[in-house]
């Protein structure tokens, strides 16, 4: 049996991951990869799909119609279940890297201590409940001004009208 210490990965850990196994989104540690990448897709994707319908913004009407906006659609179609995706193989890659820096020797006698304290750290960060609700905070409060002013289209689209007063969100777009 693999001491606990050896079982390292930034991965499976904190309260969301905590949360997945509860809804059955995932078996510990990566099970049900395909279902969650389906499901957190779908429920990512397919919401816009009928508002974009309902606001007669699906395929014309406006200069960048949902069904030809290919950057959304690649961001959540594609990008989306490759980062799911890439936590399986972080998950794979990470967990025998702390036994082969000991094994290899890159981290000698000495320095293990220091190394553990490292390993110790990162694991207690992963775990904060006070980091991942910072990180959600900040995805709140910061993450529309970031989207308005970085990687929001400035033009007439499925998601925005523009107005005098600067682009208003459709229900597609909030």
């Amino acid at each position: 049996m693999v001491d606990a210490k050896e079982e390292f990965s930034l991965v499976p850990g904190g309260p969301l991951y905590q949360v997945l196994p509860r809804t059955g989104l995932i078996r510990p540690p990566f099970g049900n990869v395909g279902w969650r990448i389906g499901v957190l897709t779908g429920l990512a994707w397919l919401p816009l799909l009928p508002l974009a319908i309902l606001g007669r913004r699906f395929a014309g009407g406006v200069q960048v119609p949902f069904l030809y906006d290919f950057e959304v659609h690649a961001r959540l179609l594609f990008a989306l279940p490759l980062m799911i995706l890439a936590e399986l193989v972080v998950y794979i890659r990470m967990r025998t890297i702390r036994a082969r820096f000991l094994e290899r020797q890159i981290i000698t006698e000495s320095s293990r201590p220091a190394f553990d304290a490292v390993v110790a750290s990162a694991m207690r960060l992963r775990n904060s409940v006070s980091i991942e609700t910072a990180f959600l905070l900040i995805l709140l409060l910061a993450g529309r001004f970031i989207w308005r002013q970085a990687l929001a289209l400035h033009s007439e689209s499925w998601y925005a009208t523009l107005t005098s007063s600067g682009p208003s969100e459709t229900l597609a777009g909030y």
